[in-house]
């Protein structure tokens, strides 16, 4: 599979276990996918910030068209609080 050339246009673009990627072109999603890999130069990239270019290959598909919109986003799982509760007190050793 080739990669594409992407530019950064907004934020970043993580490159992290459970980082998923929605790929369409206005209005119309194409595929809803992961980041299989993404470079910057020649080397393996964590993540790419706003306005550099990097190459991106995506899971299981590889017909990025120019105009096509990559839209990033990690999942997180998150321990469930309750509003009514103020957070625990960390310990403070004094």
């Amino acid at each position: 599979m080739a990669q594409s050339a992407v530019k950064m246009t907004a934020a970043r673009m993580p490159n992290v276990p459970n980082t998923s990627s929605t790929l369409f072109t206005w209005p119309a999603v194409i595929i809803e996918t992961t980041i299989a890999q993404l470079k910057r130069f020649k080397d393996d990239a964590r993540e790419v910030a706003e306005g550099f270019e990097c190459g991106i290959l995506l899971d299981g598909f590889n017909d990025v068209k120019e105009g096509d919109i990559i839209e990033a986003f990690e999942t997180r799982e998150i321990e469930r609080t309750t509003l009514d509760q103020p957070p625990a007190a960390t310990a403070s050793t004094s």
